[in-house]
Protein backbone atom coordinates (compact mmCIF):
# COMPACT_ATOMS: atom_id res chain seq x y z
CA UNK A 1 0.00 0.00 0.00
CA UNK A 2 1.61 3.66 -1.16
CA UNK A 3 0.64 6.58 0.47
CA UNK A 4 -0.75 8.67 -1.78
CA UNK A 5 1.18 12.27 -1.97
CA UNK A 6 -0.02 14.68 0.66
CA UNK A 7 -1.12 17.74 0.30
CA UNK A 8 1.00 21.08 -0.26
CA UNK A 9 1.09 23.48 2.20
CA UNK A 10 0.11 23.44 5.96
CA UNK A 11 -2.20 26.03 6.73
CA UNK A 12 0.07 27.45 9.16
CA UNK A 13 -0.45 24.20 11.78
CA UNK A 14 2.71 22.68 13.39
CA UNK A 15 3.33 18.94 12.38
CA UNK A 16 1.15 19.14 9.56
CA UNK A 17 1.98 19.50 5.75
CA UNK A 18 3.86 18.25 2.86
CA UNK A 19 7.44 18.40 4.25
CA UNK A 20 6.84 18.39 7.88
CA UNK A 21 8.56 15.36 10.00
CA UNK A 22 5.56 13.65 11.04
CA UNK A 23 4.03 13.25 7.45
CA UNK A 24 7.37 12.13 5.90
CA UNK A 25 7.83 9.36 8.65
CA UNK A 26 4.21 8.30 7.97
CA UNK A 27 4.90 7.92 4.94
CA UNK A 28 7.62 6.15 5.26
CA UNK A 29 6.13 3.98 7.39
CA UNK A 30 3.00 3.26 4.40
CA UNK A 31 5.46 2.78 2.04
CA UNK A 32 6.26 -0.55 3.91
CA UNK A 33 3.34 -1.97 3.37
CA UNK A 34 2.97 -2.04 7.71
CA UNK A 35 0.21 0.10 8.63
CA UNK A 36 -4.02 -1.08 7.56
CA UNK A 37 -5.31 1.09 10.41
CA UNK A 38 -3.65 4.41 11.77
CA UNK A 39 -5.42 6.29 14.80
CA UNK A 40 -5.19 10.07 14.26
CA UNK A 41 -5.46 12.16 17.46
CA UNK A 42 -6.13 15.91 16.51
CA UNK A 43 -5.63 17.87 19.47
CA UNK A 44 -7.37 21.47 19.96
CA UNK A 45 -4.17 23.45 19.52
CA UNK A 46 -4.24 22.46 16.13
CA UNK A 47 -7.47 23.57 15.66
CA UNK A 48 -7.10 26.35 17.43
CA UNK A 49 -7.31 29.80 15.39
CA UNK A 50 -6.57 33.32 16.79
CA UNK A 51 -10.17 34.41 16.67
CA UNK A 52 -12.57 32.14 18.98
CA UNK A 53 -13.73 28.80 17.27
CA UNK A 54 -11.65 26.64 15.21
CA UNK A 55 -9.40 27.34 12.16
CA UNK A 56 -11.32 26.38 9.41
CA UNK A 57 -8.46 26.04 6.80
CA UNK A 58 -6.24 24.24 9.21
CA UNK A 59 -8.97 21.74 9.35
CA UNK A 60 -9.69 21.39 5.74
CA UNK A 61 -5.71 20.33 4.93
CA UNK A 62 -5.64 17.46 7.95
CA UNK A 63 -8.95 16.09 6.10
CA UNK A 64 -7.33 16.44 2.55
CA UNK A 65 -4.55 14.81 4.13
CA UNK A 66 -6.90 12.18 5.85
CA UNK A 67 -8.57 11.13 2.43
CA UNK A 68 -5.60 11.02 0.59
CA UNK A 69 -4.89 8.02 3.22
CA UNK A 70 -8.63 6.68 2.80
CA UNK A 71 -8.17 6.32 -0.81
CA UNK A 72 -4.86 4.92 -0.66
CA UNK A 73 -6.60 1.85 1.36
CA UNK A 74 -5.57 2.95 5.00
CA UNK A 75 -8.29 2.78 7.74
CA UNK A 76 -8.54 5.96 9.75
CA UNK A 77 -10.06 6.41 12.90
CA UNK A 78 -9.86 10.36 14.30
CA UNK A 79 -9.58 11.29 17.60
CA UNK A 80 -10.80 14.83 17.79
CA UNK A 81 -10.73 17.77 20.55
CA UNK A 82 -11.57 20.87 19.95
CA UNK A 83 -15.76 21.08 20.77
CA UNK A 84 -15.10 23.88 23.81
CA UNK A 85 -12.94 25.51 21.06
CA UNK A 86 -15.04 25.44 18.36
CA UNK A 87 -18.19 26.14 20.92
CA UNK A 88 -16.23 29.50 21.82
CA UNK A 89 -16.87 30.75 18.09
CA UNK A 90 -20.63 30.53 18.21
CA UNK A 91 -21.47 31.86 22.38
CA UNK A 92 -18.49 33.54 23.64
CA UNK A 93 -17.30 33.55 27.24
CA UNK A 94 -14.58 35.03 29.27
CA UNK A 95 -12.36 32.39 29.47
CA UNK A 96 -10.77 33.51 32.78
CA UNK A 97 -14.15 33.15 34.67
CA UNK A 98 -15.05 29.92 33.08
CA UNK A 99 -17.31 27.34 34.99
CA UNK A 100 -17.73 23.79 34.47
CA UNK A 101 -21.41 24.17 33.48
CA UNK A 102 -19.72 26.99 30.64
CA UNK A 103 -17.26 24.68 29.67
CA UNK A 104 -20.15 21.68 29.13
CA UNK A 105 -22.33 24.33 27.34
CA UNK A 106 -19.28 24.74 25.20
CA UNK A 107 -18.64 21.58 24.57
CA UNK A 108 -22.09 20.63 23.68
CA UNK A 109 -22.56 23.87 20.94
CA UNK A 110 -19.00 22.98 19.87
CA UNK A 111 -19.33 19.25 19.10
CA UNK A 112 -22.20 19.96 16.71
CA UNK A 113 -20.08 22.64 14.62
CA UNK A 114 -17.42 20.55 14.86
CA UNK A 115 -19.02 17.28 13.66
CA UNK A 116 -20.70 19.16 10.71
CA UNK A 117 -17.47 20.80 9.39
CA UNK A 118 -15.73 17.24 9.53
CA UNK A 119 -18.88 15.71 7.58
CA UNK A 120 -19.02 18.89 4.93
CA UNK A 121 -15.43 18.61 4.29
CA UNK A 122 -15.40 14.82 3.91
CA UNK A 123 -17.88 14.84 1.62
CA UNK A 124 -15.89 17.12 -0.34
CA UNK A 125 -13.75 13.84 -1.23
CA UNK A 126 -16.98 11.92 -1.25
CA UNK A 127 -15.97 10.23 2.20
CA UNK A 128 -19.01 9.75 4.73
CA UNK A 129 -17.30 10.56 8.69
CA UNK A 130 -19.49 9.51 11.79
CA UNK A 131 -19.39 9.75 15.24
CA UNK A 132 -19.05 7.50 18.08
CA UNK A 133 -20.36 8.12 21.64
CA UNK A 134 -18.81 5.96 24.34
CA UNK A 135 -18.63 5.94 27.97
CA UNK A 136 -15.98 4.22 30.54
CA UNK A 137 -18.38 0.81 30.53
CA UNK A 138 -17.94 0.58 26.98
CA UNK A 139 -14.37 0.35 27.84
CA UNK A 140 -14.76 -2.19 30.23
CA UNK A 141 -14.26 -5.48 29.12
CA UNK A 142 -13.48 -6.91 25.77
CA UNK A 143 -16.87 -7.80 24.66
CA UNK A 144 -18.17 -4.58 24.47
CA UNK A 145 -16.03 -3.25 22.22
CA UNK A 146 -15.22 -6.66 19.58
Amino acid sequence: MRLAPLPSGNGGAPGVGKSSPVATRHRRCYRDSMHRRVVIKIGTKVLKSDAPGIDEDVLADIVSQIASLVQSGTEVVVVSSGAVGSGRGALPVAQEKETVEDKQVLAAIGQVKLMGAYATLFEHHDLTCAQVLVTKEDFRDTGHYR
